[in-house]
């Protein structure tokens, strides 16, 4: 993972700077590589998880498969921690968990004339 990313962090088409890995960023950014990689982790996660909580409850012998699925996630994660280490002059230095600026009483498009 440290190869690949490592790749587009001297790509010229990729974002000159990028942000770290959050829920809010799009995942399908071909200019924000690690995006995909958290989309991943979670949902391998969220697979060993779920499939471990379904085999409890049904009563089923919990193989390796299950826990497998989890630890690929957990790996992920880890890779992600040791780019955003190893590529620190890449990423933003603020989390990107920016939302859309929404009106305030202040603003003038806050108010809206009825008719």
């Amino acid at each position: 993972m440290l190869f690949v990313i490592g790749i587009q962090a001297v790509n010229p088409w990729s974002a000159k700077v990028w942000l770290k890995p959050a829920w809010l960023a799009n995942p399908f950014s071909l200019r924000q590589p690690c995006q995909s990689f958290h989309l991943g982790a979670w949902y391998f996660m969220a697979s060993g998880l779920g499939a471990f909580v379904g085999r409890v409850l049904s009563h089923q012998p919990v193989n390796a498969d299950v826990p497998f699925l989890f630890a690929i996630g957990i790996g992920v994660r880890v890779g992600l921690f040791l780019v955003e280490f190893a590529f620190r002059w890449k990423f933003a230095d603020t989390p990107s968990r920016q939302r859309e600026s929404r009106p305030t009483s202040s603003s003038p498009r806050a108010h809206v004339e009825r008719p």
